[in-house]
């Protein structure tokens, strides 16, 4: 499974797919639903471009969990990223002419 379905399970999606899995009744199931799918998927490549996911690049987008997720957690390293802005940024308006 790729990033947007580990985020449809962290989100708690009543999609097909996570049904048919059975990814509802993981543990992870629903516990990221405080926050917009956008929040999830910019932290998942924010982690992939860290080392800790890898994308196959099979023709399917699968994601797996890295050696280096692995030994982070088994050493309860700490993982740094930059937080997703959960407000829109309004641009700027460009003066008009009157």
């Amino acid at each position: 499974m790729g990033l947007k379905h580990a985020v449809d399970v962290l989100r708690g999606s009543k999609g097909a797919k996570v049904i048919q899995k059975g990814h509802d009744k993981l543990r992870a199931y629903g516990k990221g639903a405080d926050k917009p799918a956008e929040y999830w998927l910019a932290l998942g490549k924010q982690m992939t471009q860290h080392g800790y996911f890898q994308l196959s690049d099979e023709g399917y987008s699968t994601l797996t969990i890295t050696k280096k997720a692995i030994q982070t957690v088994n050493q309860k390293e700490r993982i740094v990223l930059v937080l997703p802005s959960l407000n829109p940024v309004k641009e700027a308006k460009v003066g008009s002419k009157g």
